[in-house]
């Protein structure tokens, strides 16, 4: 089990887009999370959550963000997450040819 809020980083994650207070979580195992964020312009995006003990990777397709917006995304989430757990964020992203892989450590 992780020491970690998955709920309060799905909140970031809504907040970073601007979204509405609208958020859609499932449990899809004991340590893996899925959150469906609905934004203001009535899009959904998806987001699968995997806990680790100090640290989670989050994972969202390429199909629902455009690089300019995940890379304005990234910014905002990190301050986010900063602000919500008030400790510094070490975030790593990278990209495979469907997902955006951000990994979050404490």
């Amino acid at each position: 089990m992780s020491n970690l809020d998955y709920m309060k980083i799905f909140d970031a994650a809504a907040s970073s887009l601007n979204a509405s207070a609208h958020i859609n979580v499932e449990a899809l195992d004991l340590n893996k999370y899925s959150a469906e964020i609905s934004l203001q312009n009535a899009a959904v995006i998806k987001f699968t959550a995997v806990l680790d003990e100090y640290s989670l990777e989050l994972f969202c397709t390429k199909d629902s963000l455009k690089y300019k917006d995940y890379a304005r995304f990234l910014s905002r989430f990190e301050y986010n997450l900063e602000q919500m757990f008030l400790k510094n964020v070490r975030i790593e992203s990278h990209e495979t040819t469907k997902d955006y892989k951000i990994k979050i450590s404490f």
